[in-house]
């Protein structure tokens, strides 16, 4: 299964970008170099300003286009900042849970959170 691993932002975001892909590489995962023909694309959001919450949205929206069928996932500040807003992007959320929990996850650590949305 092919990822193909997108970063917005900062240093911070490459790093945990740079993180995920060695995660994946140890679980067997090949890294695509380019967006197309991947089956996994992972955003690594930035929501520092409205511009940067805008290139993640595009993004999403972009790689969903490309890949119908691939599985696209958010990750990073938009997800941890605002997980209403990030759990309201259908592009990003090929299928759904609980409308109560959605799991977050942190690129470095892999620990799984439940935030609560009441």
């Amino acid at each position: 299964m092919k990822v193909y691993l997108h970063s917005l932002g900062c240093k911070v975001n490459k790093y945990d970008t740079e993180s995920l892909a060695e995660r994946f590489r140890r679980a067997g995962f090949s890294l695509a170099e380019t967006p197309e023909g991947a089956d996994v694309y992972v955003i690594n959001s930035c929501t520092v300003t409205a511009v940067a919450d805008q290139k993640s949205r595009q993004a999403i929206r972009k790689f969903r286009r490309m890949s119908p069928d691939a599985c696209v996932v958010l990750s990073g500040c938009m997800v941890q900042a605002y997980p209403d807003k990030a759990a309201s992007l259908d592009e990003a959320a090929p299928t759904r849970r609980r409308p109560s929990t959605r799991p977050t996850s942190s690129p470095v650590s892999g620990t799984r959170k439940r935030s609560s949305t009441t």
